[in-house]
């Protein structure tokens, strides 16, 4: 189960690293009014996060599934470092969802004036 995690999180987290991350860095210089270091390649940046903000959604609810087998077995075997790590990552998705990504979004309507 533990694999079954890892190879859903791996694409996912890649696909956080090179759009969202990125974005939400920008947030401290728009949320100060300062420049932006290159506009054109922040702006392509958001467009390409905000194509795919639904299929990460989906990226969430398909790790999900996999954790709810993954905490089961742990349960099972009483692997708490295990049960623990579910846990934290379900609450990490959650900020994500309704802060990080909807920030991320924001900072291209911004971006976007």
């Amino acid at each position: 189960e533990a694999r079954k995690v890892e190879e859903t999180l791996k694409p996912h987290f890649e696909k956080e690293e090179k759009l969202a991350l990125p974005l939400l860095g920008l947030l401290k210089n728009i949320a100060e009014d300062k420049p932006i270091e290159d506009p054109q390649r922040a702006a392509e940046l958001a467009d390409k996060f905000a194509t795919e903000y639904e299929k990460m959604l989906q990226e969430h609810a398909e790790i999900s599934k996999s954790l709810e087998s993954l905490e089961t077995v742990a349960r099972t075997a009483k692997k708490r470092a295990a049960v623990t790590f579910v846990k934290n990552l379900r609450r990490h998705a959650k900020l994500e969802e309704e802060v990080l990504y909807p920030a991320a979004l924001l900072i291209r309507n911004s971006l976007r004036r």
